[in-house]
């Protein structure tokens, strides 16, 4: 494989490549020393720039560099990457195997798929709940990690594949719930669950931002998740003004 570039690498770095191109140029980078060092430096800008120590006052990135690979003694610098954030990031990706490095990744995608999913539906599910059953408004904090990954895994796999809660289990089951079922909280799940998927599948373009689409799909998912009919209708009528709103904030 030739060398993938530096927009490719920032894409692996975001997870924005597909699982077997994102393999590819992991295998690619483990064994080539150039993008290795491409991947380094571009990691510093993932991380969040909080540093007790002035930048014009960082080292340039070759000392950095070589006071790693060469083990320096230089007690001015051993404190100030202490204290520094940004160089002390350097540092670290420097030192990192390529699994460590890959791990980083794995991580770095898992929080920017949790802070993506918080900012774009935990609001409109937060103001769901509220209006379709407030008694229940406990279970968001309670239950919002088991939904986020559910609703991630869900996004991996086509309607028609989904397991189906209509006649079957509980939703509260596949979401891990240590409380009995009842069934306000099967409500609750159904309308958390639906709410975020829904909100989505709308940012990511896979659902039109428009009444009929959002309806459609909402019908689709409530069912399979379990819902009766009154509930399928009140998520119809709740659903669509709160994520065009949403969208259009």
């Amino acid at each position: 494989m030739e060398c993938p570039g530096k927009e490719i690498i920032q894409d692996y770095i975001d997870g924005e490549l597909s699982p077997e191109q994102a393999k590819s140029v992991q295998s690619h980078i483990q064994s080539c020393q150039n993008c290795k060092t491409e991947l380094n430096e571009i990691l510093t800008f993932h991380n969040v720039i909080n540093t007790v120590v002035s930048e014009d006052k960082c080292p340039p990135l070759d000392t950095l560099q070589d006071y790693i690979n060469n083990g320096c003694k230089d007690d001015n610098l051993t404190k100030h990457i202490e204290f520094c954030d940004r160089c002390s990031s350097y540092a670290w990706a420097f030192q990192a195997s390529p699994g460590e490095l890959e791990a980083w990744q794995k991580r770095q995608e898992l929080s920017y798929q949790e802070y993506k999913s918080k900012e774009l539906g935990y609001d409109t599910a937060k103001e769901t709940l509220t209006k379709l059953l407030p008694s229940r408004i406990d279970l968001l904090e309670k239950a919002w990690q088991s939904v986020l990954r559910f609703v991630l895994d869900l996004k991996t796999k086509a309607i028609e594949n989904w397991p189906s809660f209509e006649q079957g289990p509980q939703l509260v089951g596949a979401l891990g719930f240590d409380e009995a079922s009842d069934p306000e909280t099967d409500a609750a799940s159904i309308i958390l669950s639906t709410t975020l998927y829904i909100s989505q599948m709308v940012n990511d373009g896979e659902i039109e931002l428009n009444q009929q689409s959002i309806e459609t799909v909402i019908k689709e998912v409530s069912i399979k998740l379990g819902a009766g009919k009154q509930l399928q209708k009140r998520l119809i009528e709740t659903v669509p003004p709160l994520i065009m709103k949403s969208q259009r904030d």
